[in-house]
């Protein structure tokens, strides 16, 4: 380690021992703590925290070089492993255009999806919210399925399906594994034209040749990772299924975020000030995981979105520069959609030894839902301590909590959603030194294809 680098780590632990400090030294009761931001608003009313909490974390952003950071992830550079955020806030209405020049999308029927992690999920979080209900069938292939004409493809017709396989590296075997079976099933029941209805979306050009993909078909977007694919042209088949319109409105949620977070100062920019409570609940109140409560039926693909947002960007344990890091990393993201919730693992919020914190995200028009949760909010923050309880019905409450609120759920709210989540994500990795734009957890797996 070198003496500038020494001296930065050292700056960087004295002030990360007084903002933890000044955590502790808290003395909190909690108050109305909302902000309004596009159709989102946030509350932070069951988190700790004060104007010298906020300085201080600014200070550790400052010595982390956060806002060249920043600056550097929204420019268009070949190869830039963030360029999803410049696609977003540049997107021209590809998908509208496309759609209209697209021989034959009216007589599509059906979509087969072929796409696994964030090539899944994205466009499955979108498709189940947002369908329109007069839109082809959509069909997501992901797992590894030996026997999919036995119990699927003899269903279908396959002139009237179309097949969207998306992959970056076009190397992952249940990928693989499931087109070639479509392939199969198209060459017998199409021999003439084959692959006319598979559209191939990937980094790799070169086996996209090889796997027969008409030139027509093809699309090589660049620096696009599986987790944030959904802003760029791999989002094909949630455009079917949702119109061209509603995938705009999305991106437009998404760009509102972007500007604020681009903008606005630490004590106002609520990305910054959910990674911040993030932070103090893992880093210094030591909690291993965190839950998403959702409210909201349509959004039941979220959790598994946020899942991997999170730990598949921020599970890392060793810093940009190789060393180990100096502060613990992401835990668990974990949860359901309530009430199934409730029956499922509340017990163990309000009465469990491990210590977690939750984000509530809620729909203001599902009036029983949204009632439910305030409820809930509250009785994991104050508990039910009374004195005439015995122990085993008393709640322990000091749960802190985060809240994203909404009065109607639009694909403009949910982009706004998963960009405040994704900037939050970025925040924490520069806190702690982590590169959140690899994988090679992941990546290493995929060696299993290769026999290594």
């Amino acid at each position: 380690m070198d003496n500038s680098k020494n001296i930065t780590t050292t700056k960087f632990r004295t002030v990360w021992d007084e903002f933890a400090n000044q955590v502790h030294s808290i003395k909190f009761t909690p108050e109305p703590d909302e902000h309004e931001i596009g159709n989102l608003t946030l509350d932070f009313t069951f988190q700790k925290k004060s104007s010298k909490t906020v300085e201080l974390f600014d200070n550790l952003l400052n010595l982390r070089d956060f806002h060249s950071k920043r600056k550097k992830i929204f420019e268009p550079v070949i190869g830039n492993p963030s360029n999803h955020l410049f696609e977003r806030n540049n997107y021209d209405g590809f998908f509208e255009r496309y759609l209209k020049e697209f021989s034959h999308i009216d007589r599509i029927k059906t979509v087969i999806h072929i796409g696994i992690g964030g090539n899944e999920w994205g466009t499955k979080l979108l498709v189940d919210a947002f369908k329109n209900p007069q839109s082809p069938e959509i069909i997501f292939l992901s797992s590894f399925d030996p026997n999919l004409n036995g119990h699927l493809l003899q269903r279908l017709d396959a002139e009237s399906t179309l097949v969207v396989v998306v992959s970056r590296t076009l190397k992952t075997k249940e990928v693989i594994s499931n087109l070639n079976q479509v392939k199969e099933w198209l060459k017998k029941e199409k021999p003439k034209d084959t692959f006319k209805n598979i559209i191939g979306i990937s980094e790799n050009n070169e086996l996209l040749d090889e796997l027969e993909i008409p030139i027509e078909n093809k699309f090589v977007p660049d620096g696009i990772l599986g987790r944030f694919s959904l802003w760029t042209m791999y989002s094909l088949t949630a455009a079917i299924a949702c119109g061209a319109d509603a995938y705009s409105e999305f991106i437009k949620g998404a760009q509102i975020i972007d500007k604020h977070f681009r903008g606005q100062e630490t004590p106002s920019n609520i990305p910054i000030l959910m990674a911040m409570h993030s932070i103090i609940n893992q880093n210094i109140f030591e909690h291993k995981s965190t839950n998403i409560a959702i409210y909201d039926p349509k959004l039941k693909y979220l959790n598994p979105y946020l899942q991997q947002l999170k730990m598949e960007s921020l599970g890392k344990s060793v810093t940009i520069s190789g060393d180990a890091v100096e502060l613990s990393t992401e835990g668990v993201v974990w949860g359901l959609n309530c009430t199934q919730a409730h029956h499922t693992y509340f017990q163990w919020l309000h009465q469990g030894m491990h210590p977690t914190s939750v984000d509530f995200i809620a729909n203001e028009s599902l009036t029983d839902l949204f009632e439910e949760y305030k409820y809930q909010r509250e009785l994991l923050y104050f508990g039910n301590d009374c004195a005439n309880l015995p122990p085993s019905q008393k709640l322990k409450g000091t749960t802190p909590s985060n809240s994203i609120k909404y009065k109607e759920l639009t694909p403009r709210v949910l982009g706004s959603i998963i960009a405040l989540y994704e900037h939050e994500t970025f925040v924490k990795s520069v806190i702690w030194d982590i590169n959140p734009y690899d994988q090679w957890g992941v990546d290493w797996g995929k060696q299993s294809n290769k026999g290594a």
